[in-house]
């Protein structure tokens, strides 16, 4: 038995295009100090280059969320909650570095900001991956239903959110404090004139801008906050499409045949039984093929598809039919059991009805039943069949010419050669199960059928007897050698019948 289950998930490529962005912003940036006109240019290479580092930062985190997955949970709980404390420092310290390179080059990258911009986007999608973390631990264990455990996230990020939001506002009204009673220029330690002139002139702007300032510290909060919630969505979904793909994987396999397959059951309460109910109705398929496969070899495969077309109703209804039908019986048979043990005469008629089946397959008729040494084959029911006299005549014939090879081969042993009789009759015939609702028999009845059996017993060794209806469908040039009528039991009129083998 396969079992599918969740597969590693693949991770996504290196964006190349980010780690090439920084170029043209160091190339613009250095070429606008010299010619202003370049300015625009520089300015729409700093937004490029700052989603470039926000992409990196996405991958960056979800590369270490992957390599962490298969990790104990402690291990990625320890990971998960320092990864969105240290991410700004590293992106600044990342900033600083990478300035000072361009700087000693002679160039200018704006490396601080952006760095620090991409450390913060990294430091929300970890967050929004602590998140998840602590739903698996926490949550997970104490709440089954999937609904409920995607209402808990929602809520966890609404609180992250609120707790960055309100952090953003205590930190804007003590930024304006300092910024207003001059405070914080007292812990600025700048060098120059520039630079200070600089420094002055920024907070000569938050002084007077404090909306402009209000609004700069909530853009930071957005940078951790969205990133955050995009993380925890997108990794929430991963966990369904974790269950779904194998979902997936498994319905395909089903409708290709597949019956040794199974789910793996996990995830939350709604997926274990979704996977348990998709397991029970594999098993209910593969033991219903098991015994439709059994109950083929006991009727025909005629019947079987006529059951197949009615969606499993095993009632036909009752109908008189026009077909044709023949029965084989072993000459002598009573005294052949007679020389014979038990389980040298079954596996004598083993042998011939083996090869009967398959000859009557082949010539389209629907196997009745067997009656002791006897078989029972009809044509026109319970499927249409035209020309159905023509088939039941040919596969009578081809039956003796067949028991003739098999006594030419020497099939028979224990008594020699098999002699067999056969009688076809056409003509209009009850089709009908019968039986209680416990266990039915599909069967043909009628004077029809009776005028059949008939005919056989009065057929020799080898002999086949038709109808005169029988005789009467088939074409002209099919041979048959007319009998004198005969009296049959049952019937009043004498019975005209023709031999069709050999004639």
């Amino acid at each position: 038995m396969r079992v599918l289950g969740p597969e590693a998930r693949p991770v996504r490529k290196l964006p190349v295009w980010t780690l090439l962005a920084a170029a043209p912003v160091a190339v613009l940036a250095g070429a606008a100090q010299v010619v202003p006109a370049l300015e625009v240019g520089a300015q729409l290479a700093l937004v490029v280059a700052l989603v470039s580092v926000c992409v990196l930062a996405s991958w960056t985190e979800e590369r270490i969320y992957h390599a962490c997955a298969r990790r104990a949970l402690a291990l990625r709980l320890v990971v998960g909650g320092a990864l969105p404390v240290l991410a700004p420092f590293v992106g600044l310290v990342v900033g600083v570095l990478v300035e000072l390179a361009f700087k000693f080059a002679g160039a200018r990258a704006w490396a601080v900001p952006l760095f620090g911009i991409g450390g913060l986007w990294l430091s929300g999608c970890a967050l929004g991956s602590l998140v998840v973390l602590l739903i698996d631990a926490v949550v997970s264990a104490l709440i089954k239903s999937f609904r409920a455990r995607i209402s808990v996230a929602i809520l966890c990020l609404l609180g992250v959110a609120f707790v960055l939001l309100l952090g953003a506002t205590v930190g804007i009204v003590a930024l304006h404090d300092a910024v207003q009673t001059g405070a914080i220029t007292s812990h600025i330690r700048v060098e120059g004139p520039r630079a200070t002139a600089e420094v002055t002139a920024f907070l000569e702007q938050m002084r007077a801008h404090p909306i402009l300032v209000a609004l700069s510290v909530y853009g930071l909060t957005a940078v951790v906050a969205l990133p955050s919630v995009v993380s925890a969505s997108g990794k929430l979904a991963e966990g369904v499409m974790d269950r779904i793909h194998p979902l997936n994987a498994a319905f395909d396999a089903v409708a290709r045949g597949d019956r040794d397959v199974h789910l793996a059951e996990g995830g939350s309460e709604d997926f274990v039984q979704v996977s348990r109910r998709f397991n029970q109705m594999v098993d209910a398929l593969k033991l219903g093929e098991q015994m439709e496969r059994a109950f083929g070899t006991y009727v025909s495969t005629r019947l079987l598809d006529r059951i197949r077309s009615q969606h499993g109703e095993a009632q036909i209804p009752a109908q008189l039919r026009d077909a044709s039908v023949f029965f084989a019986d072993i000459r002598g048979f009573t005294s052949m059991s007679e020389r014979l043990a038990p389980d040298a005469m079954v596996a004598l008629l083993n042998r011939y009805f083996e090869r009967v089946v398959a000859l009557v397959d082949e010539h389209e008729g629907y196997l009745n039943k067997f009656i002791g040494d006897a078989v029972v084959v009809v044509w026109n029911g319970p499927v249409e069949q035209p020309r159905h006299a023509e088939k039941a005549t040919a596969c009578a014939i081809a039956l003796q010419k067949l028991v003739a090879k098999m006594n030419d081969a020497a099939a028979f042993p224990e008594i020699g050669r098999l002699e067999i009789g056969i009688g076809v009759s056409s003509g209009p015939m009850v089709s009908c199960n019968i039986g209680s609702s416990q266990q039915m028999e599909y069967t043909v009845i009628g004077d029809t059928v009776n005028l059949a059996a008939r005919l056989t017993s009065k057929a020799g060794p080898g002999e086949v007897w038709i109808s005169e209806r029988t005789a009467q469908a088939l074409p002209a040039d099919v041979p048959r050698v007319a009998l004198e009528p005969f009296k049959v039991k049952g019937k009043d009129e004498p019975v005209h019948a023709s031999l069709a083998w050999p004639a």
